[in-house]
């Protein structure tokens, strides 16, 4: 359970967390604004950080001294939720996690969170009783009390006992927990379907997992079957083109049965996207495809994943957007 639903550090240096339900993040004089896929301007820039749209709303931050705040707007702009919160995430069923700072504590020392839930007004739908939150999938939202992690509905009703020592965000009617220091996975029903028997694990991604044990990842499928012992020093989840994993000789890819996709190492990588997967050769970022045959040369200082049709990328102007030909996005300012 994390709220680091962008990269705060690259959007600081101007990286877009891209395009998200049509509109993009961009960095213009030292603030924050979007525009749209002709590259008009739709949101002019106005804010010190932002995150991405979900259910047609985004998070906007305002930075005061040693503390951020969090508020809301909508695709005009409009300010739904002033800047209050110490922390947000993104939207799903409605729903919104939110922090909010206590006092100082003792000595100086940073004041403590309490988490709940807003709506898509901002309104409070679920009041400030957790010590962390997680975003709703499957009707049920991981949250933390009382040191311990559990499961609970739209309503703020309890449905997972807080009896985890730890816990992800449901994904494929399954959700990671960790009890008696290993993870396992439960349903939604808190039936185990994987005993907690591993390091740590992934969330579940078209049907596989990864699993961590004596500091190397291997593949559960989700009845908990081993189809790969463990042997990469990372894994990074299954898209439908195959999944990145890390090796002694660098970054590659593999289907759903550990095979590799092609025989090829690179310095570091992304997860494919939209049929593309940016690499990275002789310090220069590029993509392919997955067959492992480049489609954009290595010719960028880094490089995201596509979204939406676009991939951010930076480039000795800058950071800009580009298709999967490599046609610039000319943002119109």
């Amino acid at each position: 359970m994390d709220f680091s639903t962008f990269d705060e550090d690259a959007q600081a240096q101007g990286m877009s967390s891209g395009f998200k339900e049509g509109l993009a993040s961009f960095y213009y004089k030292g603030k924050w604004g979007f525009i749209d896929k002709k590259g008009d301007v739709v949101i002019p820039p106005a804010f010190d950080l932002v995150t991405f749209f979900s259910e047609d709303r985004c998070a906007i931050c305002a930075q005061e001294g040693r503390f951020s705040s969090w508020g809301i707007i909508d695709k005009a702009g409009e300010v739904i939720t002033n800047p209050s919160f110490s922390d947000i995430g993104h939207f799903r069923d409605g729903h919104c996690p939110v922090g909010m700072r206590g006092p100082m504590s003792y000595k100086g020392l940073a004041p403590v969170e309490s988490f709940g839930f807003c709506g898509k007004n901002g309104e409070i739908k679920i009041d400030f009783i957790f010590q962390n939150a997680g975003v709703f999938s499957n009707g049920l939202a991981v949250v933390k009390g009382r040191n311990r992690y559990g499961f609970i509905n739209v309503e703020g009703q309890q449905r997972i006992d807080f009896k985890y020592e730890g816990a992800y965000d449901f994904a494929e009617e399954f959700a990671a927990v960790k009890l008696n220091g290993k993870w396992g996975f439960i349903d939604q029903y808190d039936r185990m379907a994987v005993e907690p028997q591993f390091e740590q694990v992934t969330n579940f991604s078209l049907g596989r997992a990864g699993f961590k044990s004596s500091d190397k990842w291997g593949l559960i499928d989700n009845t908990g079957k081993q189809i790969v012992s463990e042997k990469y020093l990372s894994f990074y989840g299954f898209t439908p083109q195959g999944a990145l994993v890390e090796t002694e000789n660098g970054f590659t890819y593999i289907d759903d049965q550990g095979n590799l996709l092609f025989d090829k190492r690179y310095e570091d990588a992304l997860s494919f996207s939209e049929g593309l997967a940016a690499v990275k050769i002789d310090d220069l970022w590029g993509y392919i495809d997955n067959k492992g045959q480049i489609i954009l040369k290595p010719e960028y200082r880094s490089a995201e994943m596509f979204s939406e049709g676009y991939a951010s990328v930076e480039t000795d102007k800058g950071y800009e957007f580009i298709d999967p030909n490599g046609v610039i996005l000319k943002v119109n300012i």
